[in-house]
């Protein structure tokens, strides 16, 4: 079990589960597992190693470095996004490669990417609207390097299109590439580019660039004047106050404000003012924006962060031919770094929490399984699985409620459990994917 005085280090998001490093370098991971589609509630570790440095999670896998700065990959691989050479999925932390000289890792939605030390930028994975930036559209199983003059500082990723840092010595300029439908890429049209290209910059200027963040259809940066600039897709309001319809080339948002930070997800954005106050917008599907409620904010919305870490928020990433955000969930820690705060979707028990409930407010602290009256994993059994007519539900011991849902979340059936094999009519369900719980311990169930 995972007591609330655990420490952590960091967390990342990906689509249907979550992840963190605890600053022991152990390394842990809840919700719906990226590798074994085993439910996880509460975080549980992975291995026994405790060298983890960093962490980024994409929509079904994540990339990892070493203290000894070594790249790892695990999870999903149906596209190469591992960079292992093949598209296999692995469930336990795989080295890619033989370099020790990784610096930073970004995880897109099915593409992947890291930064050496002598600032080269290297890609693979995904590639079907050119979002790895090395030309082409062919999936990439090995890392590949992105050409650009300069050193790369910091790059972001999300679905179709990427975004970077590059310093050639004057400074840091913003490249893109990438799909460009709605303006994404900030060179005033909306062509794709399977290689970088400068962002777009009025005549006469010469900013340089401290943060970027890509979105699902729509970019955002931080000048080195700490203003925030916005281009891309708004059809949620994700480029914020004072701004009406998609941008094709970067625009001030909220003239003369000063930002520290800025991160984009599935539609929504939040971003950090030189108060340290945080403010969100944008899409609210599943209460993602910390509201209380899921109605979508053009403006600002001030979320309340006096019991968490500014630096640590993490956004879910979601495909863009997802056809629901489901699974779109935002975590941070607290303060002193002792708990896991979450808000959004928890069908799937992302947020860590012993639970499978959804929340529009943030909740923080992680399960102490001392005060639930959990029933562990593997003291009960379902099978088969999958199961077309009859499901049976072996307990070892005791009597529970088990409660069965869709991915949704909504409960579709209730059963009264008792000691031994319970045999439950399922044969009026339609055929798919659900979750069986017993007091927050949660299977996944396949339904024919």
């Amino acid at each position: 079990s995972v007591k609330s005085q655990t420490t952590w280090k960091m967390v990342s998001a990906g689509k249907l589960f979550s992840m963190a490093i605890k600053n022991d370098g152990t390394l842990w991971v809840w919700g719906d597992h990226p590798a074994t589609s085993n439910l996880e509630v509460i975080p549980i570790q992975i291995g026994q190693e405790n060298s983890w440095a960093a962490l980024s999670c994409g929509s079904e896998h994540v990339l990892l470095l070493k203290t000894d700065s070594t790249l790892w990959a695990m999870g999903g691989n149906q596209f190469g996004q591992l960079g292992l050479g093949n598209m296999m999925p692995v469930s336990l932390p795989q080295q890619v490669g033989n370099s020790a000289s990784w610096v930073q890792v970004q995880a897109g939605c099915y593409y992947s990417g890291a930064i050496k030390s002598d600032g080269t930028l290297w890609t693979w994975g995904l590639n079907y609207t050119g979002q790895l930036g090395v030309g082409g559209l062919q999936y990439a199983l090995l890392p590949t390097q992105v050409n650009v003059l300069g050193v790369c500082k910091s790059v972001s990723f999300q679905a179709d299109h990427s975004l970077a840092l590059f310093d050639n010595g004057n400074g840091a300029k913003l490249y893109s590439w990438g799909d460009n439908a709605f303006g994404q890429l900030g060179d005033n049209t909306t062509d794709p580019h399977t290689l970088p290209i400068q962002v777009f910059e009025s005549a006469g200027s010469n900013f340089n660039w401290v943060s970027v963040a890509a979105g699902l259809f729509s970019s955002a940066a931080i000048r080195s004047d700490s203003t925030l600039w916005v281009f891309g897709s708004n059809g949620s309001g994700q480029l914020g106050s004072n701004v009406i319809g998609d941008q094709f080339v970067p625009i001030e948002m909220e003239p003369g404000t000063k930002w520290i930070d800025i991160k984009a997800g599935d539609l929504f954005c939040y971003g950090i003012k030189e108060d340290e106050n945080v403010y969100t917008w944008g899409n609210n599907n599943l209460g993602v924006l910390g509201t209380g409620n899921t109605q979508a904010q053009n403006s600002l919305f001030l979320l309340s962060t006096l019991d968490k870490d500014i630096n640590s928020f993490a956004l879910s990433k979601s495909p863009t031919f997802s056809s629901t955000f489901s699974g779109a969930h935002v975590l941070a820690l607290d303060v002193n770094h002792t708990s896991i705060c979450a808000v959004g979707s928890n069908n799937v028990g992302q947020h860590g929490n012993g639970t499978t409930t959804s929340t529009s407010q943030f909740s923080c602290g992680i399960a102490d399984l001392s005060s639930l009256s959990i029933l562990e994993m593997n003291t009960f059994q379902v099978y088969p699985n999958p199961a077309s007519t009859e499901l049976h539900v072996f307990i070892e011991e005791g009597s529970f409620t088990g409660i069965l849902r869709d991915l949704s979340g909504r409960i579709v059936g209730n059963y009264a459990l008792q000691t031994g094999t319970n045999t439950l009519d399922i044969h009026s369900f339609l055929p798919g994917t659900y979750l069986f719980d017993i007091n927050g311990s949660v299977k996944k169930i396949m339904i024919q």
